[in-house]
């Protein structure tokens, strides 16, 4: 797994390639959420679209976080899951609490409060 983190403006994007498979993985994962907590960062984008497989612990950290973000007034979105990714979200209804974006744009734009793009832009639940 590879994590890599930047900003955009006020929202943080925490780019996820490979699978989050074992507890090391979780552990980093962990970890990247924890930075995020101690600088007070509470609007997340975890771009997914070089994800290819999780663990039930990796949704279970990534749903607990978006808690602490939406208690903090902030959001947790995902953009662009691949196909397999987002039937598991969206089996466990991780995405009634974590929404979804077919593009990174949109959901960053979501994240910083705007109206979301026109056109084609789509929250898929």
């Amino acid at each position: 797994m590879e994590l890599k983190g930047e900003r955009r403006g006020n929202v943080a994007i925490l780019t996820v390639k490979g699978g989050i498979l074992t507890r090391e993985d979780s552990a980093q994962l962990e970890k990247a959420f924890a930075g995020l907590r101690s600088a007070k960062r509470n609007r997340l984008v975890i771009d997914a679209s070089g994800l290819e497989h999780l663990t039930s612990l990796a949704i279970g950290q990534m749903v607990g976080f978006a808690g602490e973000a939406r208690k903090a007034g902030g959001i947790v979105a995902i953009a662009s899951p691949q196909p397999a990714v987002l039937t598991m979200l969206r089996a466990l209804g991780v995405t009634s609490a974590v929404p979804s974006f077919n593009t990174l744009d949109e959901a960053v734009a979501t994240c910083e409060g705007q109206t979301p793009l026109r056109g084609n832009t789509t929250i898929i639940r």
